[in-house]
Order: C-alpha cells, then sequence, then structure tokens
C-alpha cells in the first residue's frame, strides 16, 4: 500500500542519494548555520551539493515519521491510562494518585538526581500540566492533563522504580506481547522510540551514525529499527491497529 511505497521510495532516494533541490549549499548554511549543515558536508565528502541532498533526505525522513508517531503516541496513552486505572481502582488517578498524598508520592518512588532525592516523572509533569492549565483559567480534568502529557511520560510508567504499586500493569496494555516482552524489554524499546522522537522533533539527523571509529557513517539502521518497533508494539496493543497504520504510516 502506500506506506510501503513511501518507505521503499526513502530507500530508494538513499541508496541513489539524489534529492532534487534548486538552492545552493551557501543558502542552507546561511539560513541553518554552518555547524548544522558541517555534519552532511563531512558525509558527503565536502560535496556541498551532495551535503544538500542528505539535508533534503533528513528533513523528508523526519516528515515520514509524523503520522506514524501521531497514531502511536495517542494510541499507546490510551491503553496505558485505562490499565493503569484499572490497577489503582480510579479512573481519575492522573489527578488523585499524583496529588499531595497520592500513591507517585511515596518515597520508594523518588529518583537520584545530582544527588538528591527529586519527585519521579509522573508526579513532576503532572504538576507542571495542572500549574498550566489552572494559570490559563481552565477547568483541570483528566482528559485535558492526558493530552498535555509527553510520549516520555506513558514511557516513564514502564520503568520497574514503579512496581510495587502498579505490579506491572502497564504490560496489561499490550496483551499481544510474546512471552518474553516483560516490563525491562519493553521500557528498553519504548525508551529507543522515544529518543528517535526526541531526534524528529529537535531536527536532529536522523541517518549519520558515529562508527566505531569515531567516523560519521551513513545508516538507515535507526529508522528502520523504530518503525518495526512501532509497528510491533502498536500489534501488541491490538493487531487491528494494523488497518489504521495502513492508512497513517508514511514511513
Amino acid at each position: 500500500m502506500k506506506a510501503l511505497n513511501d518507505w521503499s521510495r526513502i530507500l530508494n532516494i538513499f541508496s541513489r542519494k539524489t534529492v532534487s533541490s534548486t538552492l545552493p549549499y551557501i543558502d542552507y548554511t546561511t539560513h541553518l548555520s554552518v555547524p548544522r549543515m558541517s555534519r552532511y558536508y563531512d558525509i558527503a565528502s565536502e560535496d556541498a551539493e551532495k551535503a544538500v541532498k542528505y539535508y533534503r533526505l533528513n528533513v523528508e525522513l523526519a516528515q515520514t515519521f509524523l503520522p506514524l508517531l501521531h497514531l502511536f503516541e495517542v494510541s499507546l496513552r490510551n491503553v496505558v491510562y485505562e490499565a493503569v486505572a484499572i490497577e489503582l481502582g480510579d479512573n481519575d488517578w492522573i489527578l488523585n494518585a499524583t496529588d499531595v498524598g497520592g500513591a507517585f508520592r511515596g518515597k520508594a518512588y523518588k529518583v537520584q538526581i545530582g544527588g538528591q532525592l527529586k519527585e519521579n516523572k509522573i508526579v513532576s509533569d503532572t504538576k507542571t500540566i495542572k500549574r498550566r492549565l489552572t494559570n490559563a483559567g481552565k477547568t483541570v480534568t483528566a482528559g485535558r492533563v492526558v493530552s498535555e502529557t509527553t510520549l516520555g511520560f506513558w514511557v516513564d510508567l514502564f520503568h520497574s522504580r514503579y512496581s510495587p504499586l502498579l505490579n506491572n500493569c502497564p504490560l496489561n496494555a499490550l496483551p499481544n506481547r510474546v512471552a518474553f516482552y516483560n516490563l525491562n524489554v519493553a521500557f528498553q524499546e519504548l525508551a529507543s522510540i522515544q529518543a528517535y522522537r526526541n531526534r524528529i522533533s529537535h531536527h536532529d539527523n536522523l541517518f549519520i551514525l558515529v562508527n566505531t571509529a569515531g567516523l560519521n557513517t551513513l545508516s538507515l539502521a535507526m529508522p528502520t529499527n523504530v518503525r518495526i518497533s512501532i509497528r510491533k508494539i502498536m500489534k501488541f496493543i491490538n493487531p487491528n491497529l494494523g488497518k489504521l497504520l495502513n492508512e497513517y504510516d508514511k514511513t
């Protein structure tokens, strides 16, 4: 279908290393900065035209991932929220369990940052969101808080630090997972997806890796692995999500 064709097109462009551009390299360095373009210039063996093509390819690769990430993030947060709500017996747990005296406020769930015990991400993120909603004159509801959370929030719930409280219930959001897919495996894979998603959001490079010799090298390993992971986890959530994936996945 279209998703497969788009991904094949990316692979083809990558192998041919040809992405059309009507602007010279100097325009890119002028408006985007020399440091930003230097990695592409180096990997292109100081071929300015090829450096522009690599940069254009990086932008196009980022564009293809956005629809897939949209569907993935929304689907994941919905099922994880429900799994935690069932475990805690509270449909508004994101408000109550993170509030003063709430379950997530326990000392056992604090994290070491700079040698000091700090609030975990679940508590700190919800506090920030609640404050932002209040300052904007909006009523703080569970739905509004959920809608403003980041992917990192939901990934963090898979961390083993919360196991005594959640009894590994985030895994219940992935009912079709394979037997070996435990909490640690899920957390590591989700963290990898989050890291790549952040690279896209921060306009970082998406296909240049540093090899063992410390040199830049071209590779589609990162986007390929992330794409595989996202589609796999979506199937763990519900195999029928594959139909939606085919509608949204532009990779």
